[in-house]
């Protein structure tokens, strides 16, 4: 690849990588809408589906990143029993 082709590289990973991101947040929006949540609760639930099992409110915060007092929120919207 000659150096003049290269230089557009930059601006059009820019053009691309924005174009990506609208699309996964427009593909996550799409069933968190028809669940009715946020697509972060979506994401976040996600995480928690490939534990297999139970999982401590320590945990949450741990696989998503959140405080431990976001994750117990979290948990008490979805938790069982």
């Amino acid at each position: 690849m000659a150096g003049g082709a290269r230089a557009g590289l930059p601006a059009e990973l820019g053009v691309v990588s924005r174009r990506y991101v609208a699309a996964y947040a427009l593909f996550h929006q799409a069933p968190a809408d028809h669940l009715g949540l946020h697509p972060t609760d979506v994401q976040c639930l996600n995480l928690l589906t490939l534990e297999g099992g139970p999982v401590t409110t320590g945990r949450v915060a741990e696989l998503t990143g959140l405080t431990t007092g976001s994750a117990t929120r979290l948990r008490a919207g979805f938790a069982e029993g």
